[in-house]
């Protein structure tokens, strides 16, 4: 790195500037832009508070809407209408009547909190029907809407001395059932102006109104009201104790903003009248209260400037410094690992940009040479996967995502393809005739099929096709792949000249099963010759009359792996469709029953030989079942018993490999508790000791311990440190080496990340907490 540590001043000084230019940049243009702050938060305040007006104005208006509807609703209810005419609600069948009326006032129970209570009010009869009970007009009064500011016959004088068409009365504070509440009061009259009989009262609760207006920014001595079109208050609020009154507005305007000099106080008034009543919405604030918040703002940023400045330099020369760190170590590596082969250069960011693009284009050379290497990964792993090779779900799914093997449907099954007329005729031209035939099939396939089949080549004059279907049911799937490769056969004989027999095997749910079907549509193979008339033979197609027993080689491979991995469901799966294929779908004699019988017990025997001495099981318990096979069912029964005996392996084997889990498991904690306190501990260390590689004991731990390594290790070492820090003087410094961290800041992070407090914090707390008892 000699060549660079010239440029080591110039390089810290690029890292400064930027800090410094964003410190002093936006603190200038604060200062330039402060005489615009004043109009800016003007507009900004009367904007906001405009709009919070327009808002409760939109939704008070639904509300009163939907308040004129009740009203409607209750005056045009037939029940309702009809009680005005009763003059004694009291004598005889009437009461019936006014519990009728008060069940049909409940049917309208508004579903929101703005309607508090609704009353019908009747003038012949003198009471007052509610939701919940019956009351005479001065009992009414005295009860629910007694005010201070009028007595009982003003109040009804005013409710039904005169014919409302849905007409507000501004809020008053009232006796309601003894609480002293302020109200809105709506009254609609029943009848015609000429003769009305009652009215319907609707109480609407201030507060509900005064919610819509809580928005608006009045502190200062501001306030805000709801006035009717007469200039009636609705309702009001102020900042404390400010005197509210009402606003000289300009005529003609229905909404805006107005300077206005009341009891000598520049006040900004925001207004808006609705659409819907007339009622006008405003808003009252001093203009010195902006002004007070701009030159807090002056204040601040020069306060912030200077403080900025000073705090700022000495951070942005400690962050330029550290910044600038990480590049000169990464120039030494870079410089370290590669020597010679970097350019030289004294300039750093072209030193680096052209060493990256160097790394860049070696690794895009990789990227290529693994490409031309991925088909034959991917050939290998489905060649794998067809003759039974995978013995779980998990390895199988790493190993498709690792080679870009895109096989995910709901069903699988296996097809042949074989090329007919050369019966292992090999020479130059046969091979070049049957590479071609081979490309122009595989062509028509992926047209016609395109993601459902993946295509793999394992014959000169053979193709096998993996088959992925999405339909629920595997009879559809069969039915429907069937189809498809029919009329695929059909067009590639008729119109491209090539011809071929295709077997189809079964679909499976599984993807572990494809290599069943892959056996079937091999065995199917067998007996094409047998149906020259026919292009695809599927599995279920062929003669039911066969008197081979079913036991093929690839099969007998795969019942080892599994046995010796110890996958029990696998095996007795496997088992099971042994015993189906033999004994139920095929009608073989005697004798060959007997030879299918001791070719598995011949299995049992190559398995359990190559297994260790505790592991094996006695197989010659099964002899004597083996050799006295002298009918079906005694066959059957020998076979169930070598059923047996490759379960019992199965489970000695799953034994062996969680004992030695234990002990790995064991190794790995004692080797953690006895050195947790080197500072070079690491996974690939204890790996290296164990003789496992390191991503199989990463896996391991975390499935064991149900925590990563590094979680684990963390934990043990915060264990001690606890220990030390309550038990002990030694300083915080001294205890983070104790404990295996190499400085004091590291120690000091990951203790406040499990903890959530400091080393030194958690010390001090339990000093307190001991001296205390």
């Amino acid at each position: 790195m000699s060549m660079f540590r010239a440029e080591h001043r110039k390089l810290l000084l690029r890292f400064v500037l930027p800090y410094i230019c964003i410190l002093i940049i936006p603190l200038i243009t604060g200062y330039l832009i402060y005489h615009r702050s004043l109009s800016i938060m003007e507009d900004e305040m009367t904007r906001n508070n405009l709009s919070i007006l327009v808002q409760s104005q939109k939704t008070l208006n639904n509300r009163l809407s939907e308040v004129d509807m009740l009203a409607q609703k209750l005056l045009s209810d037939s029940k309702i209408v009809q009680f005005q005419y009763i003059d004694q609600p009291v004598e005889g069948a009437n009461m019936f009547k006014v519990i009728d009326t008060i069940r049909k006032l409940a049917d309208y129970n508004p579903t929101n909190n703005f309607i508090f209570k609704y009353y019908m009010l009747y003038k012949t009869s003198g009471v007052v029907l509610s939701t919940e009970t019956v009351y005479r007009l001065p009992e009414f009064y005295d009860t629910v809407l007694k005010s201070g500011e009028m007595d009982y016959e003003q109040w009804l004088e005013q409710t039904l001395g005169a014919y409302h068409q849905g007409d507000y009365f501004p809020a008053r504070r009232v006796m309601f059932r003894n609480e002293n509440r302020s109200f809105v009061t709506y009254v609609r009259s029943l009848g015609y102006p000429s003769y009305y009989q009652g009215a319907v009262l609707i109480l609407i609760d201030e507060r509900q109104v005064n919610d819509l207006l809580n928005g608006l920014d009045i502190s200062g001595g501001g306030w805000a009201y709801i006035a009717d079109n007469k200039g009636n208050f609705i309702t009001r609020l102020s900042d404390g104790n400010v005197e509210r009154q009402a606003v000289d507005l300009p005529a003609g305007r229905t909404q805006g903003v107005v300077h206005r000099n009341i009891n000598g106080v520049n006040m900004l008034v925001t207004f808006t009248q609705s659409t819907y009543n007339g009622w006008m919405y405003v808003a009252v604030q001093p203009a010195h209260n902006i002004l007070e918040k701009a030159e807090y703002i002056r204040d601040m940023t020069f306060t912030f400037f200077l403080i900025s400045l000073l705090i700022g330099g000495l951070i942005s020369f400690f962050l330029a410094y550290k910044g600038s760190k990480p590049i000169g170590r990464l120039i030494g590596t870079l410089t370290e690992h590669f020597g010679e082969e970097l350019p030289k250069s004294r300039d750093v960011y072209r030193f680096l940009r052209t060493t990256v693009s160097r790394i860049i284009h070696h690794n895009r050379e990789l990227n290529e040479k693994l490409s031309v290497q991925l088909p034959f990964l991917q050939a290998t792993i489905v060649e794998r996967l067809l003759r039974g090779g995978f013995w779980n779900e998990g390895d199988l799914r790493t190993l498709l995502s690792h080679a870009g093997l895109v096989i995910n449907a709901h069903h699988y099954a296996v097809a042949i393809v074989q090329l007919c007329g050369y019966h292992n005729q090999i020479s130059e031209d046969i091979l070049e005739e049957l590479s071609v035939k081979r490309l122009i099939v595989r062509e028509k396939l992926k047209e016609s099929l395109g993601d459902r089949v993946h295509v793999h080549e394992s014959k000169e004059d053979q193709l096998i096709l993996l088959l992925m279907w999405n339909e629920a049911d595997a009879t559809a799937c069969g039915q429907q792949c069937a189809g498809r490769l029919n009329a695929i056969a059909a067009e590639v004989q008729t119109g491209l000249k090539v011809g071929i027999v295709m077997t189809l095997g079964t679909f499976y749910r599984n993807r572990l099963d494809i290599s069943r079907s892959y056996e079937e549509a091999q065995q199917t193979l067998v007996y094409a010759s047998h149906y020259t008339e026919r292009t695809l033979l599927v599995y279920d197609d062929r003669s039911p009359k066969l008197t081979q027993y079913y036991y093929p080689s690839e099969l007998e491979t795969r019942l080892g792996n599994l046995v010796r991995s110890g996958e029990t469901e696998q095996v007795r799966k496997l088992l099971d469709e042994l015993e189906d294929n033999n004994f139920v779908q095929r009608h073989l004699s005697l004798d060959m029953l007997r030879l299918f019988v001791y070719e598995v017990w011949g299995s049992l025997v190559k398995i359990t030989s190559e297994l260790p001495q505790q592991e094996r099981h006695d197989y010659m318990s099964v002899k004597d079942s083996v050799r006295r096979m002298e009918s079906f069912e005694e066959c059957r029964d020998a076979f169930d018993q070598l059923r047996q005996q490759f379960l019992q392996v199965c489970a000695a084997v799953n034994g062996r490999k969680k004992s030695r889990n234990a002990q790995l498991l064991e190794k790995v904690i004692a080797f953690i508790h006895a050195s947790f306190d080197d500072e070079s501990l690491t996974l690939s260390r204890i790996a290296g000791e164990l003789h496992v590689s390191e991503v199989y004991l990463s896996q391991f731990v975390k499935e064991q311990t149900g925590e990563t390594f590094t979680s684990y290790l963390e934990r043990k070492r915060m264990e001690h440190a606890l220990e030390l820090l309550k038990e002990t003087d030694y300083p915080i410094k001294d205890i983070a080496r104790m404990v295996g961290y190499g400085s004091s800041n590291t120690f000091g992070r990951a203790f406040k990340r499990v903890f959530g407090t400091s080393a030194m914090t958690y010390r001090l707390t339990e000093r307190m907490d001991m001296q205390q008892e």
